[in-house]
């Protein structure tokens, strides 16, 4: 005879591991995009990952859980591997080190686009009470957002001072620089049959070093 204990081991053996949680992960993003935070529940998600709502409080307790876990994990890896990227190539050299930071930010926008697009959003709205989120984890949100930023200014500031770049104003070349490459999430998948993760890479890298080229070189090179 099997106990109600038993049951509910095997319950969280046939759906544990980190390849549910990613699904979870996944397909509440989705829900979220499609149908808004407040309009989803924990029920619905349960639904999208064909899991018995007992096994999935295992992973998750609120719908709030999932939505930090969200942006906080996916948020913090970005900015993690970014870093990594930048710190592997000469720091004496700001041009190397922005094309690193592009490449990594750029494989990091692909390999997560069905759950990037979520981040984009709340991330947007963490500075206001309908973000979904406490206090608290509006704080790491946006912290994760102003160190992203801290990284490519400080590339660019030390670009500007050995000459390596030129440009008018710091926080709008900032954000003219991440607009190219966060919007990458919106296109590239209906387009990859005609141009590759890489040639989308190149053409992006290209456009940004051209635009921060110093006016000497653009003139000598008309």
């Amino acid at each position: 005879m099997t106990t109600a204990a038993q049951k509910r081991s095997v319950t969280r053996k046939k759906g544990s591991g980190p390849e549910t949680r990613r699904i979870i992960l996944e397909s509440a993003a989705k829900s979220f995009m499609e149908r808004g935070y407040d309009n989803t529940s924990m029920t619905d998600i349960a639904k999208l990952v064909n899991i018995q709502p007992s096994a999935f409080y295992n992973y998750f307790k609120s719908k709030n859980e999932i939505l930090f876990t969200i942006l906080e994990d996916i948020g913090w890896k970005m900015i993690t591997m970014c870093k990594e990227a930048v710190e592997s190539v000469d720091s004496n050299d700001p041009r190397l080190q922005l094309e690193a930071f592009i490449r990594a930010h750029i494989s990091y926008e692909i390999q997560h686009c069905k759950i990037l697009p979520l981040i984009d959003f709340h991330s947007f709205r963490a500075t206001n009470d309908r973000s979904g989120l406490t206090k608290p984890q509006k704080k790491v949100v946006t912290d994760a957002q102003r160190e992203l930023i801290r990284m490519i200014q400080d590339i660019l500031k030390r670009g500007e001072q050995d000459g390596s770049f030129e440009f008018d104003d710091l926080t709008t070349t900032t954000f003219s620089l991440l607009a190219p490459i966060e919007h990458l999430i919106y296109w590239f998948e209906s387009d990859k049959g005609r141009l590759s993760q890489s040639d989308v890479t190149e053409n992006i890298i290209k456009f940004i070093m051209k635009a921060l080229e110093k006016s000497s070189r653009k003139i000598r090179k008309k």
